[in-house]
């Protein structure tokens, strides 16, 4: 998160071994970095032993929306992907304190992971707040680029979605034209882009950047079907 979105201290919760064991991977990223073959394929089988493809959040912070949803939906997965150790410690603290059978969380540059996802392993992705990176020298490092979009279209299953928000407009418009220029994904909606976001539970992130006036905006790909 860059210097001037910072909402306040995360409590650190430090997993025990057995929370650690039951919610939580994590890959180094120089290892990701130069042998990225020898991770394990991020399979329904290989997180959840099921076979039906897991709802994905990239950069899930905190997690409090997974974890809701992993409650509300027991008959799905829920796997979420970050970089932040507080972010994923309090993820897993709520995630074992709720007794969630159906969650997990990786610890992990996103773009250097995004690839071990195996084909047609995501029912659904969602891309919720990214950082904006504002300084122009950290924009090759947004999430939201043409890796993510490479990787993505091979994991989404069929009917799959990649829903984006956020609530910097400079990163959103930036976002969505390259979503468009893209021929492998289409938008699921009529207008360009949509107004607003109403999740089952609002993101400690959310709350902050309402409370401060900030216009949310969205959209919505599927992929086109694969040459």
């Amino acid at each position: 998160m860059s210097k001037g979105r910072r909402i306040g201290r995360i409590p650190n919760y430090e997993p025990t071994p057995e929370r650690r064991a039951r919610y939580l991977l994590h890959w180094e990223a120089r290892h990701l970095f130069h042998t990225v073959e020898e991770f394990p394929l991020l399979t329904p089988e290989f997180l959840f032993n099921s076979s039906a493809p897991f709802v994905l959040e990239i950069g899930c912070g905190t997690g409090e929306l997974l974890c809701q949803r992993a409650a509300a939906e027991p008959e799905r997965n829920f796997f979420g992907i970050d970089l932040s150790r507080r972010s994923l410690y309090y993820a897993v603290h709520h995630a074992a304190e709720a007794g969630l059978p159906n969650i997990r969380f990786l610890r992990a540059d996103v773009l250097l992971a995004l690839p071990r996802l195996a084909p047609a392993s995501v029912a659904e992705a969602l891309l919720l707040f990214p950082d904006p990176n504002l300084a122009a020298r950290h924009h090759k490092r947004r999430v939201f680029q043409p890796a993510l979009l490479d990787a993505l279209h091979t994991a989404l299953a069929p009917a799959a979605r990649l829903l984006v928000v956020s609530d910097d407009e400079a990163l959103f418009m930036d976002m969505l034209a390259l979503a468009e220029a893209d021929p492998r994904y289409c938008k699921t909606h009529a207008a360009r882009f949509l107004e607003g976001f109403e999740p089952p539970v609002r993101t400690r992130f959310q709350r902050t950047w309402e409370r401060q006036g900030r216009a949310i905006r969205r959209f919505e790909l599927a992929r086109e079907s694969r040459e």
